[in-house]
């Protein structure tokens, strides 16, 4: 073929003097360039061709006027102008400006409205088996979102799983008439179960006292949120909730304290929440949101003076035991951790071990790898080590002995032989066990804001009974935990189950020229630097707990009242005689009687029997405070108003941030490393309406749909959120 005819099939002219168009140019750079042969402008007008589209039909703005002309879909008819127009949005919207048919609409709505005028002539009116059908498919969507919704299931999914559905069930109406592709079931979980949940949250919001939870974190996209979650009494069961309200995205450019309460302030006015109905705040020890000036709590704090800040009792202790593990030899925790890493990065090492493990008899479980942020995680990976250490010791001398070329094996075994290293691993063993334990007991979702302030000492002196004399434990919370004058002496010191033992088996040091006096003195030496490290962990942790932990608030120690122990004992009235802190200090937002509320306090033990005593002392404290509130007197008035207001606030404290914490986790869940595209509005409502099932106990097909999910299961759902 030559090039006449090349230039002839592709319709193109090759001008004299000018560069020929080679063959291979993409029509998209022709089309910028204004250089389209006919035919491929022909094609390219056939592609962008227009066509009729149902939605119209349904939509607001093109209702009641347009109608489909039959056989020729790029056509359009108007029918108020009996015009035919060219089937496109914007031909539509153009026509829908002009003069002409803005009176011809005008003059049809002096008879009756647009929508109406054509409405007999479109369809018969729906029969009440329709709007029976229609609602039920409306339900079923809604209920299918709510399973994509607990399940963390793509939503992309749902493109086929209808269409599943459809094949599956072709003699039910409901299935055949569904559609809920990946656009439905997003704008359904956004603008539908999302909207309800947090309507529902933000009624009860306007009406009652509660605390915000509140912690920043990263997420899997690398977008920065701020999670609220609030605390409450509900006002119509009278029980907490604990519930995520939202999920907000902050600007990683800017995380200051008034960035961050900027947001946070705006996502409640947004649901026409009062600031000033908080009462309590929960969240980590980060400077921006505690410090005392220019932080996120002093700012809550000049809006509402009567805030009370928890310190996360989690994160307190999570400090206290990080600082303290900084007194002891840095190579124990760099051994727990390269003993994890060398068995766990090959899959011949891990087999190996386990034959050790069930050589030496030991159960065959993985050894774990501590975190880099999180101390109290190390106690476990302790123990494992602990109850594998023979099969561990036997292990790393077999990789030695097989492969001289591996330079880690040695190190390790020989740090594992050392005497001083197991009797450190037995002592972290131990006092990381105290911490766990009060960790442990403040993750709970149980009303614990009573216990917060006694737990707290409680455990600052079972802490300090490992070192301080006995008859000066009972008052660590008013003297100097560091001072010597209270310590025990050295080898009094109780370092835990074990130490003491590993310290006196422990064999004379290997020097030669040394005399066995001398290695004798040089081994006793060793063991005192031993117990000196200890005891500086011991007086760091306790130093650092007097600082984090609620040792003498005295808000949080009358708090204890809410206890239907404490309520119903007279003897707590010598301890707590009239509830003056707490009262007072909620006495403006709740417009108390301090006087009133001392009097009912004093009298509620007395004035009921001991059967009614015995009944009301085993009940949780919500419960508790629910019955006593609703007690009348002889003249049908109520007996404690005052005392069950405060009771209903002090319920509303939260004991921790753990709730903000097990939120994020859900973050993680949901945006995971293949969906780390979602936006933030999607992840929002699917944590807030995944969150809200799970506090419920309502699996989706139990989930409830309400006139308030089928009155916004509409087109409206499909516009954008404001977030």
């Amino acid at each position: 073929m030559n090039i006449d005819e090349i230039l002839e099939e592709q319709d193109v002219d090759e001008p004299d003097g000018e560069e020929r168009e080679r063959p291979g140019t993409p029509t998209h750079k022709k089309r910028r360039r204004g250089e389209l042969s006919a035919k491929e402008k022909a094609a390219d007008a056939k592609r962008k061709e227009k066509k009729f589209t149902k939605k119209w039909l349904e939509d607001a703005e093109f209702r009641g006027w347009v109608k489909q002309v039959e056989g020729d879909p790029s056509k359009v008819l108007c029918k108020a102008c009996n015009t035919s127009l060219a089937a496109g949005k914007s031909e539509l919207q153009k026509h829908a400006k002009t003069d002409k048919h803005k009176n011809k609409v005008k003059s049809l709505q002096g008879v009756k409205n647009i929508a109406s005028a054509f409405r007999d002539q479109q369809e018969p009116a729906e029969t009440a088996a329709q709007r029976t059908l229609k609602q039920n498919i409306k339900t079923a969507e809604i209920k299918m979102a709510a399973f994509f919704s607990e399940h963390n299931v793509s939503i992309m999914s749902s493109d086929h799983l209808v269409e599943l559905a459809k094949s599956c069930f072709p003699d039910s109406q409901i299935a055949q008439n569904m559609t809920l592709d990946r656009t439905k079931c997003t704008a359904i979980i956004q603008s539908v179960l999302g909207v309800v949940e947090k309507e529902d949250l933000s009624k009860d919001l306007r009406e009652t006292k509660f605390s915000v939870l509140v912690d920043e974190s990263t997420d899997r996209g690398n977008v920065k949120n701020l999670v609220i979650v609030v605390h409450y009494v509900c006002p119509s069961t009278g029980q907490t909730v604990t519930a995520l309200f939202e999920l907000v995205e902050l600007d990683p450019k800017d995380c200051s304290a008034e960035a961050i309460f900027g947001r946070f302030q705006g996502a409640l006015e947004k649901h026409g929440i009062p600031l000033t109905n908080i009462i309590g705040l929960a969240c980590d020890n980060a400077n921006v949101m505690t410090g005392r000036n220019n932080s996120f709590y002093s700012r809550l704090k000049a809006i509402c003076p009567w805030l009370i800040l928890i310190n996360c009792i989690c994160h307190s202790l999570a400090i206290a035991a990080s600082h303290a593990c900084k007194k002891l030899p840095s190579n124990i925790e760099a051994l727990v951790r390269r003993v994890g890493n060398y068995v766990s990065s090959s899959p011949k090492r891990s087999a190996i071990l386990e034959e050790f493990q069930e050589f030496y008899h030991n159960e065959k479980l993985k050894l774990l790898n501590p975190s880099r942020t999180r101390w109290l995680v190390l106690q476990p990976c302790v123990v494992r080590l602990l109850d594998n250490m023979q099969a561990l010791v036997e292990f790393f001398s077999l990789c030695a002995f097989e492969d001289q070329k591996d330079r880690e094996a040695p190190t390790i075994v020989e740090e594992l032989r050392n005497p001083f290293n197991k009797a450190y691993l037995l002592f972290l063993k131990y006092t990381l066990e105290h911490f766990n334990k009060v960790n442990a007991l403040f993750q709970s979702e149980q009303v614990l804001v009573h216990k917060l302030q006694e737990a707290s000492m409680t455990y600052l002196k079972q802490f300090c009974l490992n070192y301080m004399r006995d008859s000066v434990v009972p008052s660590v919370a008013t003297i100097d935990v560091t001072h010597p004058h209270f310590q025990k002496r050295l080898e009094d010191v109780y370092l835990g189950p074990g130490v003491n033992d590993a310290l006196n088996a422990i064999p004379l040091p290997e020097c030669a020229g040394m005399t066995k006096e001398q290695l004798e003195k040089r081994r006793d030496q060793d063991v005192e630097a031993f117990r000196k490290k200890c005891l500086d962990f011991y007086l760091t942790g306790a130093k650092e707990m007097k600082n984090y932990l609620p040792i003498n608030n005295r808000i949080l120690k009358e708090a204890g009242f809410i206890d239907p122990k404490v309520a119903m004992s007279g003897a707590a009235r010598t301890t707590l005689p009239d509830l003056k802190d707490i009262a007072t200090n909620f006495k403006v937002p709740l417009d108390l009687d301090c006087d009133a509320v001392a009097r009912e306090w004093r009298e509620l033990p007395y004035a009921l029997s001991e059967q009614e005593v015995a009944g009301l002392r085993d009940l949780d404290p919500p419960e508790f405070w629910k019955h006593v509130g609703q007690m009348k007197d002889y003249t049908d008035e109520l007996r404690y108003p005052q005392l069950s207001k405060l009771a209903r606030v002090t319920l509303s404290l939260p004991h921790s941030n753990a709730a903000a914490e097990r939120a994020f986790s859900q973050v993680t869940d949901i945006k995971t490393a293949k969906r780390n595209a979602m936006g933030n509005c999607t992840l929002d409502s699917l944590c807030v309406v995944r969150s809200a099932m799970k506090r419920k106990k309502v699996p989706c097909f139990k989930f409830s749909v309400r006139k308030e999910h089928l009155n916004k299961h509409n087109k409206d759902m499909y516009r954008k959120s404001d977030q």
